[in-house]
């Protein structure tokens, strides 16, 4: 019989319906759930979270759940849904691209308005750029929200991320050295030196 880890590898290999199968059979519903959010089956992923016991993880389903099935408009009333998506390190390879263009399209066409009230919002575009390993475009949203958020080692982090991929280490150093600033000890600092090598 397959194991949690056997689905886990499948999940991350892109092959999110086998993963499903296997956490329903080990009887891991919010984890099948999850895995059939990546399979684009969205009525079997709420079947299975509904049968799943209360977890972060199913709450978290239920979360994507609502945002996924939600019309552009209601997606764009929550600009928090492409940060929480972003965040999510699985997310961003492989989860419903098709709706992560449509979405990021409408943020960008919508961004003077939102900018006032979500100035988070350059952060997410950003985000989404750099998730796209379009690290030019992704630049020039962080540095705009590095205007807005001098104190945010989230966005230094992505901008030092941005700048290793253009190979650019000179530009990459000052964003890994404010990262550290702000969070002394971080692992991500670790993790962004050794890639600078």
């Amino acid at each position: 019989m397959a194991d949690q880890q056997q689905a886990s590898d499948l999940l991350e290999q892109g092959q999110a319906k086998q993963a499903s199968e296997i956490y329903q059979e080990l009887g891991l519903q919010a984890h099948a759930a999850y895995a059939a959010i990546f399979d684009q089956d969205l009525e079997r992923a709420a079947k299975l979270n509904k049968e799943a016991e209360y977890s972060p993880l199913s709450k978290w389903v239920e979360f994507l759940l609502g945002l996924l099935e939600a019309s552009d408009d209601q997606r764009l009333a929550s600009p928090g849904y492409l940060t929480c998506r972003l965040y999510t390190e699985a997310s961003i390879g492989y989860l419903l691209d098709y709706q992560l263009d449509d979405y990021l399209t409408k943020l960008i066409k919508h961004r003077y308005d939102l900018v006032p009230v979500y100035p988070e919002i350059l952060k997410d575009i950003g985000s989404a750029y750099l998730a796209r390993k379009d690290y030019e475009t992704a630049l020039e949203y962080l540095n705009e929200a590095k205007q807005k958020y001098a104190q945010d080692a989230g966005v230094y982090y992505k901008s030092a991320i941005a700048y290793l991929g253009l190979d650019m280490p000179d530009q990459a150093k000052p964003c890994i050295e404010m990262v550290e600033r702000l969070i002394p000890g971080s692992t991500l600092v670790s993790q962004l030196k050794q890639t600078l090598g």
